[in-house]
């Protein structure tokens, strides 16, 4: 193939792909300008003419043009691209090895030179062909978004000015007493309905007590108690009003006793020390509260408590004042005696299964309201026969230790736990 037939057929190839690259016909963004490569020549003597032949390879569009750049001479020269060959004859002065030719243009091309060195009476003394390619940056139109459609103005309704509330202030009825049921009154203004209630242990909320009413707990004793209503009414801010703080839950008046039957004599009036201990006693026979009552009369001594056979519990001396249970002053002033009916009348001296639970649930009320703790033997619980030489209680220092603990323990974690 000649060179003629070579190049019609990368022109056709290259203008296709100009035009692709190029996107004239498809609307794509337009090339900048920049710059292609250099291509370098080397005379065979010095010249004092340089021929050019260019074949611009790619596009027709008479608005664009090539820039050749040409060292030594410090000339360009403007060549409008009609994809056609275009000849060029310039006076260069240039030393062997030094000619350079730089091509720019405002799109992808592929320039052909054709160079002639020609001595003075114009002989051709060598020719060379070189390609000079240029890749311009591709300019990107950013895609505008489209323009939303006006929406239609909502106005928002305003909120409601509402009045302030109406002060009130709940109380509080029932008795103090472990499970005793405490009942909320609101007292709320005419137009007002209650939406919700709250009680305290304290400065505590309990959890779940959110009724109306309330049942007290072990876990209230020595604690205040209080409630708190929530009220509402239309047009109004929400009511809050809170309740006076009950007196401290006293445990002393809800140990479970069947009969009170207060002694006047053998005991001392007030204590002279701190409760820290429980002694545990028996009859050494069946007897009931009436009878033990009857025995104190004449007999010097007395117990704070009576339990019988059958379970049924006798408060005979105020936790509050010194009984004389111990046989050990200074036992007597520190501890709660509680004394136990047997449930025969000889040796071995036993008690009933009644009497054990309800001895081992007074022993945990004792524990939890005066603060000892968890029934322990012979730390918070002791036998009568521990501070004075005698038999005192029976079995229920031996054979039946182990049941009544376990009873008293039982029902102490049953009472913490608000069972």
């Amino acid at each position: 193939m000649n060179l003629s037939a070579k190049r019609l057929t990368l022109v056709w190839s290259l203008v296709v792909m100009l035009i692709a690259s190029l996107g004239v016909a498809t609307g794509q963004p337009v090339a900048t300008a920049d710059t292609g490569d250099k291509a370098s020549f080397t005379s065979v003597a010095p010249p004092t003419t340089v021929s050019m032949s260019i074949d611009v390879l790619g596009t027709s569009l008479t608005e664009n043009s090539l820039e050749l750049s040409v060292t030594g001479s410090s000339r360009s020269y403007l060549v409008p691209m009609f994809g056609a060959d275009y000849g060029l004859t310039t006076q260069v002065l240039c030393d062997p090895g030094t000619l350079t030719i730089t091509a720019s243009a405002p799109q992808k091309l592929e320039v052909t030179l054709m160079v002639s060195f020609l001595d003075e009476e114009g002989l051709v003394l060598a020719t060379y062909e070189d390609t000079l390619r240029m890749s311009p940056t591709i300019a990107q139109t950013p895609e505008q978004p489209a323009t939303p459609a006006p929406q239609p103005v909502v106005e928002q309704p305003k909120a409601p000015v509402l009045l302030p509330a109406t002060a009130f202030t709940p109380t509080i009825s029932g008795s103090l007493i472990v499970t005793q049921k405490l009942t909320a009154s609101a007292n709320l203004p005419s137009g007002w309905k209650v939406s919700g209630y709250q009680w305290f242990r304290g400065s505590a909320a309990i959890a779940g007590a959110t009724a109306s009413t309330y049942i007290v707990t072990a876990k209230d004793v020595n604690l205040t108690l209080s409630v708190r209503v929530i009220a509402t009414r239309d047009g109004y801010k929400d009511g809050v009003g809170t309740s006076a703080a009950t007196s401290k839950v006293a445990w002393n008046y809800l140990v479970s006793v069947d009969k009170t039957k207060l002694l006047s004599k053998h005991y001392t009036v007030g204590r002279t020390s701190k409760i820290d201990k429980i002694v545990i006693h028996h009859n050494a026979g069946n007897l009931s509260i009436d009878q033990v009552y009857n025995v104190w009369q004449t007999r010097e001594a007395s117990a704070h408590y009576q339990v019988q056979s059958d379970g049924k519990v006798g408060r005979l001396v105020a936790d509050g004042n010194t009984a004389w249970h111990a046989g050990n002053w200074q036992a007597n002033v520190t501890s709660i005696g509680i004394e136990h009916a047997n449930n025969t009348g000889k040796a071995p001296w036993t008690i009933s299964d009644s009497a054990i639970d309800s001895g081992g649930r007074l022993v945990a009320e004792l524990s939890i309201y005066y603060g000892l703790g968890r029934p322990t033997w012979m730390k918070t619980v002791y036998p009568h026969s521990y501070f004075s030489s005698t038999s005192c209680p029976g079995e229920l220092s031996k054979s039946q230790q182990a049941q009544y603990m376990a009873r008293a323990q039982y029902w102490y974690d049953q009472l913490i736990a608000g069972a």
